[in-house]
């Protein structure tokens, strides 16, 4: 059989029932369905074990149903918001509410009002559980209103920097004055006007960053809320000039070297600037902020990194610690010049409140920041319309593994095959461009690039088998995928496959063959033992992490035993009981 990287299950999504009649998103859904879906969360309540459980089962199997998303967004958010929910029902709802997309303000509610801050941030406070979340989710949800994110953005920092606050208060309060800042960064400063800020208090702020103390708790919240200001400061354009007048006066006259590099820095947070992530493993391990037109040096590098210039298309690099000089662009994957799995990614940011968006975005989760990194980088393959290097071909493995999936159909349909010159052992012995993309995705391709890999399967494209390219790739990604990710019909696509007798290596003695090996796979997904059918392992080939086993039949009535045995299997199953 086939045994290449981590086997992963993938649940198919069944379609929800709509009545396409009635209008508005959540009336769209069958009434039948909504008054299940609202009567299963009532039940997550209920003091019957088995009636809870009933209820969760049926509620994880709709968030299954993309058709029912937003309505199912909805309706959590609602419940969520509701002070008398119970803490059980808010844990379950949350763990089904994590792969939805967040629900829209609901029109049902009352809009939120500045006056409802106070109160809602003293039930903060509260002894409830449920009256704590409620208030949370009020506040959160006041920040979708722009008229609303000044008052709440405001009232936030003064609650932190209060001396009288507790550690646990602050440790409430904190998390939705990130997420106030973000709402405000976001909107942009002149569409959320900020309190005027005179140059006493950007002198007191000053004064508190560079002479309080961090090791004495009420200092270091202060230093904090100063720190806070003035960088808020500098990212409002009518105040920065007044912010970077008092920074270079107190600069001059800084009476040690830590207070003048901690002005400095603050002072630089103005100037343009980028940033470099490298990624490895899928992983962003290193975040590094560099000023345009300004080597920065590292004892551990030859090189100073340095960009003169950039822009939202391309960045140039003068000298870099691993990116040789020239242009690169920005905001998709970036190979390292020495073929191998890691990554880098640029960042245009060239004003202080474009840095400081980034600097909480960064911080997002970063299966998410890929997914968004791996279709812009897909997509500028795609407009590029170019046969990709090899470097690009490795960065695909480094990419989220659907997405990629999903490109390979359009890029080999766009681009044609050609000989791909490579210095990476690993794609040795796949001489061309579509041969070698077809690599990454035996190790980690899905479901969405089996129909492009079957097409160039079957299309000629990959070339005769020789010495030179013994293997069938696009078969043998198509038949891992089958067993790492299998879909709904994936045993009939493999049972069509039955009496293929294409050889999936000429370098390899016997030569597996894709019917066999197709029939190996059907076999181990129902327990069936592959040896009383008479099949036979080939030797195995290695593709770097990979390893494929591919089959043979001994004779033809071993192929005739298997077609009746799924037949039997079919007819089997046909007469189970519906569940």
């Amino acid at each position: 059989m086939l045994a290449l990287g981590t086997l992963t299950i993938a649940m198919a999504a069944c379609p929800a029932v709509l009545n396409t009649s009635m209008a508005g998103e959540a009336a769209s859904v069958d009434p039948a369905v909504a008054q299940e879906v609202r009567a299963a969360i009532k039940q997550l309540d209920s003091e019957d074990f088995a009636t809870r459980s009933k209820a969760a089962d049926q509620l994880t199997r709709r968030v299954s149903e993309p058709a029912l998303a937003e309505f199912l967004s909805e309706e959590f958010a609602r419940t969520l918001l509701a002070s008398e929910t119970s803490f059980e029902v808010r844990s379950q709802l949350e763990s089904l509410a994590r792969p939805l997309k967040p629900a829209a303000p609901s029109t049902d509610e009352p809009r939120p009002r500045a006056a409802d801050l106070g109160p809602l941030l003293d039930q903060l406070n509260s002894n409830t559980s449920s009256q704590r979340d409620s208030a949370r989710r009020r506040i959160q949800s006041m920040l979708s209103d722009v008229e609303l994110i000044a008052p709440v953005y405001v009232e936030l920092k003064r609650r932190v920097a209060s001396r009288q606050l507790a550690a646990e208060g602050r440790y409430a309060l904190e998390p939705l004055l990130d997420q106030a800042r973000r709402a405000w960064l976001a909107a942009g400063p002149a569409r959320v006007q900020l309190p005027e800020v005179t140059n006493d208090q950007i002198t007191a702020w000053v004064d508190d960053l560079t002479k309080l103390d961090d090791a004495e708790p009420a200092e270091r919240t202060r230093r904090e809320a100063a720190d806070r200001e003035l960088l808020d400061a500098i990212c409002r354009d009518e105040v920065r000039p007044r912010v970077l007048e008092i920074l270079a006066q107190r600069i001059a006259a800084a009476p040690d070297a830590a207070s003048s590099t901690t002005l400095q820095n603050l002072a630089d947070f103005a100037r343009p600037a980028m940033a470099a992530e490298v990624w490895s493993n899928r992983i962003n391990g290193t975040v590094q902020y560099l000023l345009i037109g300004v080597p920065q040096f590292n004892e551990r590098s030859p090189r100073p990194t340095h960009f003169d210039r950039i822009d939202d298309q391309t960045a140039h690099c003068v000298s870099g610690a691993s990116l040789n000089e020239g242009d690169y662009p920005v905001r998709i994957a970036v190979p390292h010049p020495i073929p191998q799995e890691v990554m880098f990614h640029l960042t245009n940011l060239p004003t202080p409140r474009l840095r400081l968006r980034y600097q909480y975005d960064v911080e997002r989760d970063d299966a998410t920041r890929l997914r968004e990194l791996s279709q812009r980088t897909v997509d500028y393959y795609l407009a590029q319309k170019r046969p990709l290097d090899e470097g690009q071909v490795l960065v695909l493995s480094q990419l989220d593994p659907q997405v990629v999936s999903r490109f390979v159909g359009p890029y080999f349909q766009g681009v044609p095959n050609q000989r791909l010159f490579s210095t990476a052992s690993e794609l040795g012995r796949l001489p061309t461009l579509h041969a070698a993309i077809c690599y990454p995705l035996t190790r980690f391709g899905t479901r969405e690039a089996v129909p492009a890999l079957e097409q160039l399967a079957r299309c000629g494209r990959l070339g005769e088998q020789t010495s030179e390219n013994p293997f069938q790739i696009a078969w043998i990604a198509a038949l891992s995928i089958a067993q790492r990710d299998p879909w709904p019909e994936v045993d009939t696509w493999l049972a069509s496959l039955l009496d293929e007798t294409t050889p999936l290596a000429v370098s390899i003695d016997p030569r597996p063959v894709l019917g066999a090996t197709a029939a190996a796979v059907l076999l181990d997904r129902h327990g069936a033992s592959m040896q009383s059918f008479g099949l036979e392992m080939t030797a195995e080939a290695n593709f770097g992490a990979s390893r494929f086993i591919g089959y043979r039949y001994v004779s033809d009535k071993d192929r005739q035993d298997i077609r009746r045995w799924w037949e039997n299997f079919k007819k089997a199953k046909a007469a189970e009981p519906a569940p």
